[in-house]
C-alpha cells in the first residue's frame, strides 16, 4: 500500500502526477515483487489539483513482497492542464513502511 500526500506549489492546475518508486528491504537491497519481478513501480494520480492545493493518492496493493521496508521515489512527473510537463528527480530520501519499526536501513 502506498499513500502519498502532496501540494501543488506551481501557479498552474495539475492534470496528472506520475510517481516512479523503488522498493527496498531492511538491508537496503532491492525488494522485488514476487509477481512482476521488479522493485520499481510507476503510479498515476489523476487531478485536477489547483495551484496551491494539496491532495492525496492511495494505491493498494502495488507490490507483493513481504520484505519491503522502505520506498524511495525516483522521479515525480507532473503534467499540467495546459499541456506542459515537469520532472522532479529524487533527493534520495527514503519513505518508510508502516510495518518497519527500525531506524534507518541497515541499523
Amino acid at each position: 500500500e502506498v499513500d502519498i500526500e502532496f501540494t501543488n506549489r506551481s501557479n498552474k492546475q495539475i492534470a496528472y502526477v506520475f510517481f516512479t518508486l523503488k522498493f527496498y528491504d531492511r538491508m537496503g537491497g532491492p525488494a522485488y515483487c514476487e509477481i512482476k519481478n521488479t522493485n520499481t513501480r510507476r503510479l498515476r494520480f489523476t487531478g485536477p489539483v489547483n495551484a496551491g492545493a494539496s491532495d492525496r493518492g492511495y494505491w493498494d496493493p502495488i507490490i507483493y513482497c513481504s520484505s519491503t521496508a522502505a520506498i524511495k521515489p525516483s522521479t515525480v512527473e507532473i503534467e499540467y492542464t495546459d499541456g506542459t510537463r515537469q520532472t522532479i528527480n529524487s533527493n534520495g530520501t527514503y519513505w518508510y513502511s508502516s510495518s518497519y519499526y527500525g531506524g534507518d536501513l541497515r541499523d
